[in-house]
């Protein structure tokens, strides 16, 4: 690895580094324990997933702000087929399946609604970000849907092996899925060609409504996919499961470098977001900063973090002073 290439990825890595120190000075073994790893590890893993399939939308040029919405109405679909087969081996794997298919219907509606109708993804997102929170509401009259009766199905969220809780395994499969997919496959390369530039990946053959589709798709797969986990995790699932979880997987996708305008951003830059920002809770917790701050403290970090990435992007498009000088 060249050494400009390494410098430059220590620059990517400087708050996350920062934060690693100010833990080990002041809880330094209590930090770098095996237990507090995982446990990081197990607080982004949801959103982590989530973040596999929305980075989709966004390196298209779109967004998808109804991963929430999405994540529990396709949990809530999930839950009632398993419950329907009374928690079976199959009835689980029907419900996880059942998500999942909901889950890419919906990311379907977003890219048939933001490509063949033009509708500003951020407006078409939005609309059924708030349809299917109310169907949600409906299917369940505003009541918890209990999924407490399966050890088979409580193990996807809370079981562990070799120590290391499952949901981190199935987080680091997906990265490394997601990753294959955006940098050695066709689909990717079209991805990024789509995001950069619609009109000229249309002149070199690419179908761009199909890639823009499919992307969507895979956001709602997806976050269905984050809704059947955490609802494994807290063994019930209601309307509000999953709410709010799109602001975080936004967050990581902002600090890990993701261009919102598309054509720019990896997978491994996004969870590099959603790892910092486990990790700047856990050391506030751990040095004993007072809960009234976290989210004063959390936001000028993310502001920094945003802005170096800004800037280093900038520097390298050779548009800032700096690169002219």
């Amino acid at each position: 690895m060249k050494k400009g290439k390494i410098i430059s990825q220590l620059k990517s890595m400087a708050l996350l580094l920062i934060l690693i120190a100010v833990a080990a000075v002041f809880e330094g073994k209590a930090f770098f324990s095996f237990f507090n790893i995982m446990n990081i590890l197990l607080s982004v893993s949801v959103y982590g997933i989530m973040i596999c399939g929305s980075i989709f939308p966004l390196l298209v040029g779109g967004m998808d702000l109804s991963i929430g919405s999405t994540a529990a109405f396709s949990a809530i679909i999930g839950a009632r087929v398993m419950i329907a087969y009374e928690f079976s081996t199959v009835g689980i794997l029907a419900g996880i399946l059942a998500a999942m298919v909901t889950g890419a219907a919906v990311g379907l509606i977003n890219g048939i609604a933001a490509y063949y109708f033009d509708v500003p993804a951020l407006l078409a997102t939005i609309s059924t970000q708030y349809v299917f929170y109310a169907l949600a509401q409906l299917i369940t009259e505003n009541k918890t849907v209990s999924c407490g009766n399966s050890d088979m199905f409580a193990f996807i969220g809370s079981g562990t092996i070799f120590g290391i809780p499952f949901p981190i395994f199935i987080l680091a499969f997906l990265a490394a899925a997601i990753y294959f997919l955006l940098n050695k496959t066709v689909f990717g390369r079209q991805v990024y060609a789509v995001g950069g530039n619609i009109k000229a990946s249309r002149m070199t053959g690419v179908n761009a409504g199909a890639v823009i589709i499919v992307s969507y798709v895979l956001s709602g797969v997806m976050a269905a996919l984050g809704g059947m986990v955490l609802t494994s995790m807290n063994t019930m699932v209601k309307a509000s499961t999953g709410y709010g979880y799109e602001l975080y997987v936004f967050i990581g996708l902002m600090v890990g470098g993701v261009n919102f305008a598309g054509g720019e951003g990896t997978i491994q830059g996004g969870l590099f977001g959603a790892l910092l920002v486990g990790v700047l809770s856990n050391v506030m917790m751990m040095v004993g900063i007072d809960a009234t701050y976290h989210n004063m403290i959390q936001g000028i970090v993310i502001i920094i973090a945003v802005a170096l990435t800004a800037r280093r992007a900038l520097i390298n498009s050779g548009l800032s002073k700096k690169a002219a000088s």
